[in-house]
């Protein structure tokens, strides 16, 4: 018979202290104590592997956070930049009206709703992609004033503009510093005077200008004939003066220089082109003989 002493330790007491304990038996018999069996010994390499393992998880653990932080900064950033570009559209456009007389029908133009929704055009005569305005379309509508190009430049997006078939009158303002721009249409205006080689300069990305039926007088800016990637140019129906500019072989596509006051020579590379795109000039003569009419 043996008396069995039971003792019951809290988890701290045995984590944190030692202790000893002493079984007495009952008088006249043996002590007989059972020792635990021994605690589960890992040999070196199964302590490396677990800990490389538990190491392993811990970084897949970190790399998949990293990678998600990552995308929900991307994604802000993009955010922040997508709203930068609306409201530069909508303040460049708001200040740009602030110049225009007879507004009227533009009377939509309020911050409150912006000008797109998506590829939908929320405010009179703009053209959107994806939320930005990338062209004004603002033909017919009785515009005058002046054209507030400084305005304009904050809209990053844009590439075309027109104005066709309203009062505008003056000089032509200097949409080179609108450089982007691929088309420009200002024709059926009043504009008038002449057009100083700056006004063109450095669009590289210009490729379709019409001027036609205005007013403009002087020679035809020979900035034009740089324009490395100009294929239409619509110049009928103005007082522009002297000759043509040399353009480059099979670079015009469409033009027409008709019913203005040039003289000189046809240049050799549209000297081939209908005589009706030259006609009612002064006199306009080429290597070939004399092209257009007399003006009456």
């Amino acid at each position: 018979m043996f008396t069995t002493l039971g003792f019951i330790f809290p988890h701290s007491f045995l984590s944190k202290r030692p202790f000893s304990f002493l079984l007495v038996p009952p008088k006249g018999a043996h002590m007989c104590v059972r020792a635990p069996p021994p605690p589960l010994l890992l040999s070196s390499s199964s302590c490396f592997a677990t800990s490389m393992a538990r190491k392993r998880v811990i970084l897949s653990t970190r790399s998949s956070s990293n990678v998600v932080m990552l995308l929900i900064v991307v994604v802000f950033l993009h955010f922040v930049v997508s709203l930068g570009e609306g409201e530069g559209d909508a303040d460049g456009l708001l200040k740009f009206k602030e110049s225009l007389k007879n507004a009227d029908k533009l009377s939509n133009w309020d911050r409150a709703k912006g000008p797109c929704d998506g590829n939908i055009e929320i405010w009179t005569g703009v053209l959107c992609e994806k939320g930005y305005v990338w062209g004004l379309k603002l033909e017919n509508v009785g515009l005058s004033g002046t054209i507030d190009v400084d305005a304009l430049t904050k809209m990053q997006n844009l590439r075309t503009i027109s104005i066709m078939n309203n009062e505008f009158e003056g000089t032509l303002p200097n949409i080179a510093k609108l450089g982007a721009l691929k088309t420009a249409y200002f024709s059926y205006n009043k504009f008038s005077g002449e057009i100083p080689a700056a006004t063109f300069s450095g669009m590289s990305s210009l490729k379709k200008l019409h001027l036609d039926n205005n007013q403009f007088s002087g020679p035809i800016p020979g900035v034009l004939a740089e324009l490395p990637k100009l294929m239409e140019l619509n110049l009928q129906n103005n007082q522009f003066e002297g000759p043509i500019p040399n353009f480059q072989p099979d670079r015009l596509k469409s033009f027409n220089f008709s019913s203005n006051k040039l003289s000189g020579q046809i240049p050799p590379n549209l000297v081939n082109a209908n005589g009706s795109l030259f006609s009612g000039q002064f006199s306009f003569v080429s290597a070939i003989g004399l092209h257009g009419s007399q003006s009456p």
